[in-house]
């Protein structure tokens, strides 16, 4: 019996492990060539602070990529719904927009 709880406890470990790898991934650093290449500020709709983790200091909308974004898996009802945070980490140039396809 104790064998099967043990396996259990390495199954939720490594499902841990790979979530934070896979988030891992918006958060990167941007190169030189992303900075430089980033639109203007004005011309993005950040959307409202309606998501339920807005104003927590991380973007939490998965149309951007950078190191200000969320270590959480992104969700597709936060997109647009982290306007603050996101278009302070954006002027701040900590994030990128990118096109999320999906959503």
């Amino acid at each position: 019996m104790g064998g099967k709880f043990m396996i259990r406890c390495s199954a939720i470990v490594l499902s841990l492990i790979v979530v934070s790898a896979c988030s891992d991934t918006n958060r990167s650093a941007l190169s030189e060539a992303e900075l430089k290449a980033r639109a203007d500020i004005a011309s993005i709709d950040f959307g409202a602070d309606d998501g339920d983790f807005a104003n927590d200091g991380e973007c939490d909308d998965s149309r951007f990529r950078g190191p200000a974004m969320t270590s959480t898996p992104l969700l597709e009802e936060d997109v647009l719904q982290d306007a603050s945070d996101c278009q302070k980490a954006y002027s701040e140039g900590k994030l990128v927009l990118v096109e999320a396809e999906g959503f």
